[in-house]
C-alpha cells in the first residue's frame, strides 16, 4: 500500500492492522471531506450538548454527558419501556446522576423529554 510506510513511521508500538491501514487510507485519499465531516459531527454535538446544558453536571466536550436527575426511582421507571440505555452512577459513588450518550436528534429529545419530565416529580 502507498501509505503503508508513512502509517509504519508514525503508528504507535501495535499493529494497526489491514482494516486500519484500509481507513487511514481512505481518510488521506478523502481528507477534505474528512474534515468537512468532523466539523458538522463537533457542530452537531455542540447544539445537541446545548439543549442539555439545564441537566448538565459538569461542562463536556465529548459526546457523553453527565446529567442530574431528581429521583432515581422514577427515573428507572420512566425509561423503562422506552428502549432507551442511560448509565446510572451511583456506583461510582454519585447517586442521582446518570451519563449518556448523545444519538440521534430523536433519541435525544426523547431522553431529554425524560429528565424535564423527572425533574418535575416530587422527590
Amino acid at each position: 500500500r502507498k501509505y503503508k510506510n508513512l502509517f509504519e513511521k508514525y503508528r504507535m508500538p501495535w499493529s494497526t492492522g489491514g482494516s486500519g491501514y484500509m481507513v487511514l487510507e481512505k481518510i488521506i485519499e478523502n481528507y477534505e471531506e474528512y474534515k468537512k465531516f468532523v466539523e458538522k459531527t463537533k457542530k452537531y454535538y455542540e447544539s445537541e450538548r446545548e439543549k442539555f446544558s439545564h441537566f448538565m453536571a459538569f461542562p463536556s466536550k465529548t459526546n457523553y454527558l453527565t446529567c442530574k436527575i431528581q429521583n432515581e426511582k422514577s427515573f428507572k421507571n420512566l425509561i423503562k419501556d422506552q428502549n432507551i440505555h442511560v448509565r446510572f452512577m451511583e456506583d461510582f459513588g454519585m447517586s442521582g446522576y446518570i451519563r449518556i450518550g448523545l444519538k440521534s436528534i430523536k433519541d435525544n429529545q426523547l431522553i431529554l423529554n425524560l429528565l424535564r419530565k423527572n425533574a418535575k416529580k416530587e422527590v
